[in-house]
């Protein structure tokens, strides 16, 4: 539980260590501190700053994820910059790449790339309170596909059924909707 792994990492039931490097296989896998490399497990759980590629039923990550995650529900604390690809998908934090997958849902203050899926969800700008007073709001920059693509802003393309865009002059359109604002 103290230690790091440096190569290669096998569990039957649950692995638990601070960095893994390389390997990690098993049904639960769990790193306290960073993951670098491949990860394969029914659910994988990093606390710190995963780099690689990711396979499981469930993947969390506590810190940013740079690289791939594949899974059939994908939580993520702090962003990605790579490729999200699940059944569900949950992020917080700023996003550069590609989500997709049924249900894809941003709630953090970048985005940068594309949602691809059924009901893409991309909101969360900051907040009013007195620690963002006088702060940016975030950017949300790219493209949204799927039957319906709902956001607070963005500056790009949503093609669906229904796409809302809150933020922009024209709220609501079917098929396709292009803000720049």
């Amino acid at each position: 539980q103290d230690l790091s792994v440096h190569g290669f990492r096998f569990n039957l039931l649950y692995g638990e260590n601070v960095d893994v490097v390389g390997f990690d296989m098993g049904l639960v896998n769990k790193s306290t501190g960073d993951q670098t490399g491949a990860q394969l497990g029914a659910v994988n759980i990093t606390e710190g700053i995963t780099k690689g590629a990711r396979f499981g039923f469930v993947n969390i990550a506590k810190g940013k994820v740079l690289g791939y995650n594949r899974g059939m529900v994908n939580i993520l604390d702090d962003g990605s910059i790579g490729w999200m690809n699940g059944g569900v998908n949950v992020i917080k934090g700023d996003v550069e790449g590609l989500v997709s997958g049924p249900v894809n849902v941003h709630h953090g203050d970048k985005f940068k790339g594309a949602m691809i899926g059924f009901v893409n969800v991309a909101d969360g700008e900051k907040e009013k309170s007195e620690e963002n007073k006088g702060k940016k709001k975030g950017k949300k920059k790219g493209t949204q596909i799927g039957i319906v693509n709902v956001t607070n802003s963005l500056k790009g393309v949503q093609i669906g059924l229904v796409n809302i865009n809150k933020n922009a002059r024209i709220k609501f359109c079917p098929i396709i909707l292009i803000s720049k604002k």
